[in-house]
């Protein structure tokens, strides 16, 4: 199963995990919110960096 990891700026109490399938392929896609903590944010991209398949980031101004 392949693993896909949303980390956003947004809050924490929407943080959910669901298992999906798409085109035969099963996926668990996380998404998990820093209520505004900048440092968590970056935290948590260093920690599943190499360990899931796609990280995604919500929340914050493209130019950030």
């Amino acid at each position: 199963m392949k693993r896909v990891v949303s980390i956003s700026l947004g809050s924490s109490k929407r943080d959910s995990t669901s298992e999906v399938e798409l085109l035969g392929e099963r996926f668990e896609v996380s998404r998990i919110g820093t209520d505004g903590d900048m440092e968590k944010f970056a935290q948590l991209m260093r920690e599943f960096d190499g360990k899931v398949d796609a990280i995604g980031l919500g929340g914050m101004d493209r130019y950030l």
